[in-house]
């Protein structure tokens, strides 16, 4: 008879061998110092410190005597101090002074404001500011934009962040230890990119609104018009310095690509996306891509054939 247990040939899978094959090749990459290297490398890199306030009141003055200086290049000769000014306009637009009712008003205004101001001054110097970067792929920001920005300014257009996020963000940042950095991930789908290589988005948020349009769902064309962005991130404090290195590594796909994986990778995608709180919803610009990107991922959760592209 034949060989193996109880006389029965042994029958062979090939199958099972492409994934010994392919188990031997992932361990390999694992172990490899330099494909490990390369695929933790992270591109972007920002240092966030707490500013001491006095710095930012030297800043502040500095800013202020600047916009001073433009300001009276801006009005030239002739009209600065000691010139004729105009009566003061009320609402009603006629030239009358205004009344002590008005007066008391304004003042109570102006009080209130600067209050507010004050507040978020305050709230600002209890922040982490970005205080150096290199930003290679900026994703609907800039560097220049955010620099020397608290974190609670950074994130503006993400009301979901100062509704939600910020107190926490703080505590994280007031308490992360040295020997305990923290990794997270971030991710996105975009219907106005060129593709997974258009990695360059300095525009900011506010831009891309105005500009966008409604992708409908296309069984044909929605898996390449839609990329997937994912975003490995770090935060480690640094010993000496005790500021904190916040570092991004991007990874950008076809929406399609999510084909060649796992169903559950789909389906994972799926609950994220119906789990966005309207603020972040908006922040994503789900209004543009979720009905066309749940269509396709729902078919590609069930395995359901793509038209071959």
């Amino acid at each position: 008879g034949g060989g193996g247990v109880g006389g029965r040939a042994e029958k062979k899978d090939p199958g099972k061998k492409k994934k010994e094959e392919k188990r031997a090749k992932a361990d390999e990459a694992d172990t490899d110092p330099l494909v490990l290297a390369c695929s933790l490398v992270q591109e972007d890199l920002c240092l966030m410190e707490l500013v001491p306030t006095h710095a930012l009141a030297s800043e502040c003055q500095e800013k202020r005597g600047e916009e001073e200086r433009q300001g009276k290049e801006v009005r030239g000769p002739g009209q600065g101090k000691g010139t004729q000014q105009r009566p003061q306009r009320h609402a009603g637009g006629h030239g009358l002074p205004q009344s002590a009712e008005e007066k008391k008003k304004k003042k109570e205004k102006k009080n209130e404001t600067d209050g507010r101001k004050r507040n978020n001054d305050e709230d600002d110097a209890a922040e982490y500011r970005l205080t150096a970067g290199v930003v290679t792929f900026p994703m609907r920001w800039s560097l220049r934009s955010k620099f020397m920005q608290p974190l609670a300014r950074i994130h503006t257009p993400v009301s979901a962040y100062q509704k939600h996020l910020r107190h926490r963000v703080n505590d994280v940042f007031a308490h992360l230890e040295v020997d305990s950095p923290i990794q997270r991930g971030n991710w996105a789908i975009f219907n106005d990119l060129d593709g997974p290589m258009d990695l360059y988005q300095p525009a900011g948020y506010e831009e891309r609104e105005g500009k966008n349009k409604v992708s409908r769902y296309d069984a044909e064309k929605t898996g390449t018009e839609l990329t997937f962005r994912a975003e490995y991130q770090t935060l480690r404090r640094l010993p000496k310095s005790k500021a904190i290195l916040f570092t991004i590594r991007t990874f950008q796909r076809y929406l399609r690509d999510l084909e060649e994986l796992p169903k559950e990778d789909a389906k994972a995608l799926i609950r994220a996306i119906e789990m966005l709180n309207p603020d972040m919803a908006t922040y994503k610009g789900a209004q543009f891509w979720k009905e066309a990107a749940m269509k396709y991922l729902k078919k590609c959760s069930a395995g359901r054939p793509f038209a071959k592209l």
